[in-house]
């Protein structure tokens, strides 16, 4: 068993909400802004989305090595540009592995 960890940088855009996170399209867990969120992650692939009401980040595919980790950082585009984001133009939510 691997170990899953995502840190979500912390911003001031959505700092007071929580964004679900959703392993395998099964929601494992929530991580609010400037926190970390742990999860066992079994081995193999997996397909990683942070969900916040609506909007969704583009997912990411990880693959897990036994006992090792898998690192993800979540971001939250812009302030200045979150309008454009409720329309799909940009990714309100954005994750990347380290």
């Amino acid at each position: 068993m691997g170990r899953l960890i995502i840190e979500r940088k912390g911003q001031y855009n959505g700092a007071l909400r929580e964004a679900a996170i959703l392993i395998d399209g099964q929601k494992v867990g929530v991580v609010g802004s400037g926190k970390t969120f742990e999860t066992d992650l079994g081995p193999g692939r997996h397909v990683i989305v942070a969900r916040m009401d609506w909007l969704t980040s583009p997912p990411i595919e990880v693959e897990a090595p036994s006992g090792g980790q898998v690192r993800v950082e979540l971001s939250l585009c812009s302030a200045w540009i979150a309008f454009l984001a409720l329309f799909g133009i940009v990714p309100y939510l954005r994750m990347r592995a380290l």
